[in-house]
Order: C-alpha cells, then sequence, then structure tokens
C-alpha cells in the first residue's frame, strides 16, 4: 500500500486578479447550463478600466514558498481603450525529502499570465477581449510506499521482497524515479454587451486548450512497481448569446442560446513490477452541446418577485477507446474500439418565489431541476 500525498497545486489555489466570486446554490441549469446539477460557484475576472492604477503583491513562506503578483491597467483612449495586465508566479520547494537525491521533493512553480483589452467605440457598445496562459511545471503527487506490508496475512511486495524499509520520518520519501508535473492551459473568451432598445445583447464567446504532461511513481518505493505515465489534450469552443430586457418596472426577462464542443485525447501508460508488465490504454473522446433558455421575473409587490424559467439542451457524445493491452507503452500503436455514441436531450424548469425582508436579508424558495447527459467510461476500459 502507498499513502498518497497532494504536492503540485491546484488550479484554483492559483486565482489572480478577480473581479467577484458568486455562489449559487441547487440546480443551475436554466441560465448556467451544461452539468451544473448541484450548484455553482462563478469567477468573474477583472475588467479593464478607465483609471490608471498599478497593484503588486510579494509573499514568503516557509518550505521555500514564495509568490509575487502585479497588476497594471492603462486607459490608452480616453474613454475609449482600456488595457490590463495580471501576472502572478508562486513557488514551492515542496514538504518532502527525497532519500535517494537528498533533495526537496514537492516542488512546484506556477505562473499566470491575463492580459485584456476593453473597447467602447460607443455608449451602446461595450467589448473586452481577455487572454490567459496557465503553466504549473514540477513534482508529481508525492507517494510514500509502505514495506514491509502492514496487512495481515498479505503476500510480499515487490519492495518488501527487494529489502526496502519505508523510513520512519513521515516527510521522507524514496522514489526510484521523481517523475514530473507539467500543465499548460490556454484561454481566451470575447465578451460583448450591446444596448438594443431598453435591452442588452450579450455575446460571450470562449475558446481553452489544455495539455497535461504527468509521470508518477505511485508505488513510492526504489522498486519499480507501480510507475504511471499520463498525457491529457483537451479543446474546447463555447459561444453564449443571450438578451436581457425590462418590459415594466415588475417585470423583466432574460433569453439566449447556447454552444459547446469539446475535444479529448487522453493516454495512460503502466511499468508494472520492474518491467514485468508494462500496459497502456487510449481514450477519445468528442460532445457537442447545443441549448435554448429563458427566465423572467415578476415582482406582484416591491419586495416579492417570482422566477419562472425553463432550459432545453440537446447533447451528443462520440467516443473510441483501447483498454489496458490494446496500446504499446509507446503508443506507436493502438487498437481502438469502433466509435460509439449517445444522444441526450432535455428540458429543465425552474420555478422561484423570493422575499426580500430587509436590504441584507432574503427569504426565498425555489424548485429547479439540473441536467447531466450520459457518457462512456472510459479510461482502461472497453466501451
Amino acid at each position: 500500500p502507498a499513502r498518497l500525498v497532494q504536492a503540485s497545486r491546484e488550479n484554483l489555489g492559483d486565482l489572480c486578479d478577480v473581479e467577484s466570486v458568486e455562489i449559487l446554490r441547487g440546480p443551475q441549469g436554466t441560465l448556467f447550463g451544461r452539468n451544473v446539477t448541484g450548484g455553482a460557484v462563478s469567477f468573474r475576472s477583472a475588467r479593464p478600466s478607465f483609471t490608471d492604477s498599478t497593484k503588486a503583491t510579494i509573499g514568503i513562506g516557509n518550505y521555500g514558498s514564495y509568490e509575487a503578483s502585479a497588476v497594471l491597467n492603462r486607459p490608452l483612449v480616453e474613454n475609449k481603450l482600456a488595457a490590463r495586465l495580471a501576472v502572478q508566479s508562486r513557488w514551492l520547494d515542496g514538504y518532502f525529502t527525497d532519500a535517494t537525491t537528498d533533495s526537496d521533493y514537492g516542488k512546484s512553480h506556477s505562473l499566470i499570465l491575463r492580459p485584456s483589452l476593453r473597447l467602447t467605440p460607443s455608449d451602446n457598445l461595450d467589448v473586452t477581449l481577455i487572454g490567459e496562459w496557465y503553466s504549473e511545471k514540477g513534482d508529481p503527487v508525492v507517494a510514500r510506499g509502505v514495506s514491509p506490508s502492514t496487512l495481515p496475512g498479505s503476500p510480499m511486495t515487490l519492495p518488501q521482497q527487494e529489502g526496502y524499509i519505508t523510513p520512519a520520518d513521515f516527510w521522507t520519501v524514496a522514489p526510484d524515479t521523481r517523475g514530473s508535473n507539467d500543465i499548460d492551459v490556454l484561454f481566451g473568451v470575447l465578451e460583448l454587451n450591446w444596448t438594443l432598445g431598453d435591452g442588452v445583447l450579450t455575446s460571450v464567446t470562449g475558446y481553452r486548450d489544455v495539455r497535461t504532461r504527468v509521470l508518477t511513481d505511485f508505488d513510492g518505493t526504489p522498486s519499480r512497481a507501480f510507475l504511471q505515465s499520463i498525457a491529457q489534450d483537451q479543446d474546447q469552443f463555447s459561444s453564449e448569446l443571450r438578451y436581457a430586457m425590462p418590459l415594466s418596472d415588475s417585470f423583466d426577462f432574460t433569453t439566449g442560446l447556447y454552444y459547446f464542443e469539446q475535444n479529448f485525447n487522453f493516454r495512460e501508460g503502466r511499468n508494472l513490477n520492474n518491467g514485468a508488465q508494462r500496459v497502456a490504454t487510449r481514450s477519445l473522446l468528442d460532445n457537442d452541446s447545443f441549448a435554448a433558455f429563458a427566465e423572467a421575473d415578476w415582482r406582484p409587490l416591491e419586495k416579492l418577485t417570482l422566477t419562472v424559467g425553463a432550459r432545453y439542451t440537446e447533447e451528443t457524445k462520440k467516443a473510441r477507446s483501447a483498454p489496458f493491452g490494446a496500446c504499446a507503452l509507446d503508443f506507436s500503436a493502438c487498437t481502438l474500439s469502433p466509435q460509439a455514441k449517445t444522444n441526450d436531450s432535455n428540458l429543465s424548469p425552474k420555478l422561484g418565489l423570493s422575499y426580500q425582508l430587509t436590504d441584507d436579508q432574503l427569504l426565498f424558495a425555489s424548485a429547479t431541476r439540473g441536467f447531466r447527459s450520459g457518457g462512456f467510461s472510459l479510461r482502461g476500459t472497453a466501451i
């Protein structure tokens, strides 16, 4: 057995230059869309403003922890064009010691670069373009192998057969391969807000490309009992067009269309028992989704609001997979299954009632339905 300790940082821990965070309870399928079945946490990056500003922070901690961030905001053309650049970098030497090399283990370095532009060519048009590059390099998940085995009656493990004894110090590990964690994320979004009549037409189009390469010694011992390599490549595109307008002082509505597509390529290799077993798996997934939605708020009384909404979704997934043993360890050859396909559709309604007791107190009740389409179990198994 091995104990796993997450040493590399997660993307969520590297939030940078955030304008607001919104927490929404319950299914949010009407306006927030696919897979929001239990609630949503919405993060909004800060947009460029027409005020000149600069801010910077630095931080230092134990275990070689350092971080630095800076945000520069500059108006380029008065009330017409503004630019913003946010940068954040974090370093960590790691909490563990690699007994094999007598060096720190669990190292991580992350970097975020986020440039953005805001254009307001007229009083009724606001256009924002945001780009982002996120990079994370360092050691993989830290595994601490336990030898001899602590399970009564269990057979001798490979490390035990080779005479390995786990160090008494919990923070000392001895992997046979240091491994690596290499993540790159490219992201871009174009947001347009156009005042038309009494309402606002909003278009939000985004693209994300994710590349992950991870090599992990999962047995966490000097033996090569379980060396895992993972490669993931994913790209996705989404576009939403919505229109929001008040029809009167007591009634307003939002309606729109949404499109999403995703391509995912996953590969995993396992070198087991000192190379006695070498197996690999691969899976491919294409996902397309379309939705139409509408939501209305009616205020029969000043502090009482009735909300009614619905979202219709159609989603198609196509997948192919090669189970463990159907691929060469270097993926030079792979026998993929025939393509499998699933089509799902759903109508998700929403009904809500809220009463504003005070400026700081809201009493509400809602009945909503979330939707998550079907899928495939692709990791290491045949479809």
